[in-house]
Formats: C-alpha cells, structure tokens, sequence
C-alpha cells in the first residue's frame, strides 16, 4: 500500500534531516493490517460491497475486458479496451508536462511514464531544444514503487514558483520599463519567480516561449498543463500585479485567459495535440487535506474547467484528494506525496480513456474506494481507485 510504509514517521512528523541524503528518509514502517481475506468458500460467490466495488465506467464503444493472471476470481478486470481510440493497445504514445514546483518535486510525470510503459504502450518524451527542463525530479520523496521508475528519463518543465503568464507569451518585448506587462485589465509582472522575485528566477531562464513550447509539441500525443497552481496566491502579491487592492482581485480570469493562450498556441502548429489542463490540488494542512481550502480550490477549479472545455481537443482533470489521510510530503511541504502523485496518474489515463485517446485504460471504480485500505482484499478496479494502494505484478 501506499501508506506509512512509503513515508517514514520522521516524514509525518518534521523530524527527518532534510540536509541528509534523501535516500536516508525512505524506510519501512508498520503497515495498516489487512482486512481479513475472505475464505475459499465466500470466494465463489461475491459480496454486494464487492460487487459494487468491481463495478468500472466504460465507454459505449468497449468492446472487449483484458484480463491478467490472478487467483483470486474477484479481482475483476484489471484494464478495459474499447474501438475507435486515437492510439491502440500498445501503440505509440508520447507525451510533455509543463508544471510549477508540482513537476520538480513530485513523481507523477514518472509515474505516468512507467504506468503508460506498464499498459503496454510504447512510449517516448521529447528533449526540448532549449533550457529550463529537467529528466528527473529535482528533490522526491522515496516511493515503494520507486524502482519502477527511478531510472527512466521524463524530461519536463517544472518551474518553481511560476504562475501560468510565464509559458504564455512569445517574447518580453511589451514589458515596460517597470517590468511590468499588459494582462486583461492588470499590470503583470514579467519576472517568473517565486513571489516575483527576481532572487529566486532561474538563471538563463526569464521565460518560457509558448511558440516555442508549442513547436516542440508539434506530433505528440498529449501535453499535460499543471502550470497555474500558484495563480491565486501571485496576485495577491503587489510586486506580482499592480493593484489597489491584490486581495479583491480573482485569479480565474487571468488564468482562463494564460491557459487558453497557450493552448491555443499549441493548436496553430498541431490541432491533433491533446492538452490536459490537470485540476488544481487542494492546500495542505501539515499532511492531511486542508478543509477549509477545498471551497476556493473548488471554485478555482469550476471556473478554469468552464474555460477551457471548450477549447478544441482540451479536457479538464478533476483530481478528487481523500479527507483525514496522509496526502502531503513533509519534504517538501504542500506538495502531494506518493498517494497524490498515484491520483494524478490514474486520473490522467482516466480522462485519455474516457475521451477516446487511448484504447486501452485502467479498470477504474468510484470515489468510495479513494481512501481503501484493505488493499490486498479489493478488485483491481477499487484498488486503482484507492490513494492508499497500487498494483504490482498483476496483485
């Protein structure tokens, strides 16, 4: 399971050094004990709940169930496939993730390249011609599944503190001498930081250029944008937008506008690219969800997916977060740990399903399994579904 044996106590706690090698804070805790395994005899016939938790969305167009070898009859279906997908099971895919902070300390973009490997697909992740990517994540927790995936190069942009404008634009040329840049009715800052402050941009990098983002991106599968995360907390910030008032002002509208600027960049030289824009997480109260962010997080969400569902070949990712579970690293604090980098995952190969991009999907069941424990008792369905659990040679 992905649980207290991914995250050592020193994790939940505060208490790892965090000037050690991080290879010193990966260890092995008491486990959550398993529910008890049904016998031989309640195996033939299943429960309602198991039932229920086997049952899986599909498309209209499935037409077949893959099944993989297991000994349990319960397990169900591990992936779908259905006709008419854009790349067939194990066709080619190649994909790029443009992100903030979420791309350099977290391994979901690895992740969905060993998952994407797993499935069967042939997959490939471009090197950009130009400065600012990275192969690997620049500090990460230690998965348990971290062998799967430790090894394999996914290079992508994960840019520290930048806010959705620094991929929208092709150039610097209208910002003032002020630094500062037409944005719908706003002054925008043209420093890409953290805060906009110039202490903390990446030398060599004073922005990303969407023309030249997006001509990389010419004959790829999909391109996942998870690039407007600090949105809403940059434009409360003077030296990030000048304003009378930071605190009356919406990011929404800015970043509807940064998001389908890019996008539509994307399109003009490849209209066959599909653009993922990946849902705004939740904020972190120490490890666990922060209720009292879910609200804004929710309206965040509501508006920027109101924008760019219209956009040609643009899909929203809804990625729902479990309550009262260990969500967040404590290495990097308000970024998702191991459980949430599974949630991205599994809800991006969701949505490449569910929109016809590739024929082959994970089995994947309702929110009643998000917070499962009991990970060695649930269908494949149920466990892809869970925070807490994860497949490893077909169990």
């Amino acid at each position: 399971a992905y649980g207290n044996v991914c995250e050592p106590q020193c994790w939940v706690d505060g208490s790892c050094n965090e000037d050690q090698d991080i290879a010193s804070k990966a260890g092995t805790c008491q486990a959550p004990a398993p529910a008890p395994s049904t016998t031989s005899a309640d195996a033939a016939t299943p429960t309602k709940e198991q039932e229920n938790l086997n049952t899986t969305r599909t498309s209209p167009t499935t037409k077949t169930m893959l099944r993989r070898a297991y000994t349990n009859q319960n397990l169900g279906e591990q992936y779908l496939e259905q006709i008419n997908a854009t790349v067939p099971a194990g066709g080619d895919v190649s994909f790029f993730i443009i992100a903030s902070s979420n791309g350099a300390y977290m391994t979901w973009p690895d992740q969905l390249h060993a998952t994407l490997k797993g499935m069967g697909y042939s997959v490939s992740v471009p090197e950009p011609t130009y400065p600012g990517w990275i192969a690997h994540p620049r500090k990460k927790p230690i998965c348990l599944d971290d062998a799967d995936y430790a090894d394999l190069a996914t290079p992508r942009f994960g840019m520290t503190g930048w806010a959705s404008w620094g991929f929208a634009f092709d150039d610097q040329e209208d910002c003032d001498d002020e630094g500062y840049r037409p944005l719908l009715e706003y002054n925008i800052s043209c420093i890409n930081a953290a805060v906009c402050n110039p202490r903390w941009s990446y030398p060599g990098v004073p922005y990303l250029s969407a023309a030249k983002l997006a001509e990389t991106f010419k004959g790829m599968t999909f391109v996942v944008l998870s690039n407007w995360i600090n949105d809403a907390r940059m434009v409360t910030r003077r030296d990030c937008i000048q304003s009378d008032d930071n605190e009356d002002i919406d990011s929404t509208p800015i970043t509807s506008y940064t998001i389908s600027k890019l996008v539509n960049k994307i399109h003009e030289k490849d209209p066959k690219v599909v653009v993922l824009v990946l849902a705004r997480y939740p904020g972190a109260r120490e490890t666990d969800v922060e209720p009292y962010s879910l609200k804004m997080v929710a309206r965040l969400n509501a508006g920027v997916k109101a924008a760019v569902q219209h956009l040609p070949n643009t899909y929203f990712v809804d990625v729902p977060f479990p309550l009262q579970v260990n969500m967040f690293q404590t290495l990097k604090p308000g970024h998702p740990n191991c459980r949430g980098d599974k949630l991205f995952v599994n809800a991006i190969i969701e949505t490449l399903y569910d929109k016809q991009v590739l024929s082959r999907g994970l089995a994947m069941a309702g929110q009643e399994c998000l917070s499962r424990t009991n990970c060695e008792d649930l269908p494949y369905a149920c466990c892809h579904k869970s925070a807490l659990c994860y497949v490893k040679d077909g169990k």
